[in-house]
Order: C-alpha cells, then structure tokens, then sequence
C-alpha cells in the first residue's frame, strides 16, 4: 500500500490532495509527506503517525506468521507469474528481505532432502512359516482365472498398418493420426 493511500485511508487527506503533491514530487522531487505539510494538508504529526504504523520488514521467516508451504507456495505463484526473473525481483514482489528468500529457498532444499531418504519397510506381516490348522503347508494353485487382462495387439491387414511404425512401448504399430479431431 502507498504512503498516499495511508494518508487518504486514515482520512487526513482527499486524493486530489495527494494528486496535487505527486505532481508536485514529480516535478521538483521531495517527499510525500513533507510535500503535504508545506502546502497545509496535514500535521508533521500526522505523518509521523501515520508513517510509524507501518509495520517493520519481517526479520525472520517466523516473523512473517506464515508457515514454510504457505511461504513456498506463494514463492511459486510469485515465480509463475512471469513478471520475475531474479531473486531480488521475487523478493520485492513477496515483500520480503533477500536474505529471506534464500532463507526459504535453503530450508526447502533441506526439507525436500530430508524426505528423499529411502522409503521405510513395507508394514506386510512376515510369512507365516507354520502350516495353516488341518493343512499340509503347501499351497494349491487357485482355480480361478484373471478377470483383466491387458489389451493385446491385433495386427491389422490393411495398407495403413505396414507404413505405421511400431510403438516405442509395446511394438505394436500405432494408428496414423486422421488429421481431424473426431466429434463431440
């Protein structure tokens, strides 16, 4: 939020005020806030007021109230939108210190390090190694047949199969494209 915004929100100002004292700044330079008291808009006071409400940088990544998936989701959103290409340019947008962004993006690493360690054992009971009561132990194969079955391929007869070249996956020949989406 701009300081001018602050000073038309909190009813100190009108925005053909703040219009008048940015033209102004444009011209001659200055600040704002000094700008507005030469001309007898508002109090030094006021401005001091209004320019110590605003709240300080976060020092720390606690500091923003926001947990490491909020701040790396933002971060990736941030980055997604296109209008940033460098770290310092990211930061900016987030409204945060440099170094905390490269506080963000090192402990994400560490997290994301932390949890490629290898997978824990499977939770599947051992086998038992004694037979099941009132059997002899050995297992029987089961009678019945798999429901599913993966597609197969059926080689095709006409002039259009030999000039399709197999499929990299299953060496069947894939189906030439019909240059059309088919209707819906």
């Amino acid at each position: 939020m701009l300081l001018g915004e602050l000073f038309t929100l909190n009813g100190l100002v009108t925005p053909d005020d703040i219009e008048a004292a940015l033209e102004e700044q444009r011209q001659q330079g200055g600040l704002l806030g000094d700008i507005l008291v030469a001309a007898g808009k508002i109090s030094r006071e006021a401005v001091e007021q209004v320019v110590g409400a605003i709240p300080a940088p976060p020092s720390s990544l606690e500091d923003t109230g926001l947990g490491l998936p909020d701040l790396l989701n933002l971060l990736a959103k941030v980055l997604h939108s296109g209008s940033t290409n460098t770290a310092a340019k990211a930061a900016e947008a987030m409204r945060l210190p440099t170094r905390l962004l490269q506080q963000l993006v090192d402990e994400a690493k560490a997290a994301s390090s932390s949890n490629s360690s290898p997978a824990p054992p499977s939770r599947r009971r051992p086998a038992s190694r004694s037979p099941p009561p009132g059997g002899t132990g050995r297992s029987r194969p089961s009678s019945r047949t798999p429901t599913w079955a993966p597609p197969r391929c059926r080689s095709r007869t006409t002039s259009r199969a030999s000039s399709a070249k197999p499929s990299a996956t299953s060496g069947c020949p894939r189906r030439p494209w019909p240059g059309r989406w088919p209707a819906s």
